[in-house]
């Protein structure tokens, strides 16, 4: 980078927060501009004019995370990390959903800033807006399903596709085949079911958004650990979806690719109940 990146860091452990911000410091592409607890964050972050912030979820997550919700929502520009001592896969996919454009463990925060600050570089939107149409009729999205599951697996993704009345459902195609079907069908939406075989489907997120930058890709596992969610994220994902909660949180994520929609707005009401908050 050719300036270092203006950060604060927000964390209410003050022993934490030395820790972390000794990891940011080694960087000579990152200036930490302050400490601050959760409670003052948000006039640093305006008094400062800051282009990240790196929150600590630990003590209070879901304080913290609230907390994310509103820096992404007052701050829109402002690039939001996250960081936790431990990996919880619910969190990390909450923290993402919020806005967050990373997720680090603590303990493994100094070998993942490097990809980070490539990443930064080169960020694209997570959810690509889709146009707006007066025609309602021609409105539905185009929507492709990417599969290698045995069939009861793709007819219930196929079901669930079909009953959404904003989504026209073209065609399921095994993984081997998507580039080309995608280049030629040329869908706003791709689902992509990382079963059987995850690391094998990995990579055509990054494949599909570099195709269709104006597509939407969202991913679906039976079993999300941590490790797996952020590599989805990180390579470019719109969401991250699990059979649990299919039929929550899709109608949630095709809201935050509708016109004038804020993504972590969307999903905040449904983050509240899900993490146990008032």
């Amino acid at each position: 980078m050719s300036t270092p990146l203006k950060i604060i860091l927000v964390c209410d452990d003050k022993e934490r927060s030395m820790s972390i911000a000794g990891i940011l410091d080694g960087f000579a592409d990152i200036h930490v501009a302050g400490k601050y607890n959760l409670d003052n964050s948000y006039s640093a972050a305006n008094f400062l004019e800051v282009q990240a912030i790196c929150l600590d979820l630990h003590q209070t997550p879901v304080k913290a995370l609230s907390t994310l919700a509103t820096l992404v929502d007052r701050f829109p520009k402002i690039t939001c990390w996250v960081c936790a001592p431990e990996l919880e896969p619910e969190i990390v996919r909450t923290a993402f959903r919020l806005g967050a454009v990373e997720f680090f463990h603590a303990y493994t925060m100094k070998e993942e800033i490097p990809q980070a600050l490539m990443r930064l570089q080169n960020r694209r939107p997570r959810y690509q807006i889709q146009p707006s149409k007066k025609d309602k009729r021609n409105s539905s999205i185009q929507t492709l399903l990417v599969s290698d599951g045995d069939s009861i697996r793709i007819k219930k993704i196929e079901g669930l596709l079909r009953q959404r009345k904003n989504l026209y459902f073209m065609a399921t195609v095994p993984v081997d085949e998507a580039l080309e079907r995608m280049r030629l069908m040329r869908p706003r939406l791709v689902w992509i079911d990382l079963a059987p075989e995850p690391d094998r489907c990995l990579p055509l997120i990054e494949s599909t958004r570099d195709l269709l930058p104006s597509a939407n890709v969202m991913v679906s596992y039976d079993h999300p650990d941590p490790v797996l969610v952020k590599k989805a994220y990180n390579l470019g994902a719109a969401d991250f979806l699990d059979p649990e909660r299919w039929k929550i949180d899709l109608p949630a994520a095709l809201a935050s690719m509708q016109p004038e929609a804020k993504g972590d707005k969307t999903w905040w009401s449904l983050v509240r109940k899900l993490l146990g908050s008032s």
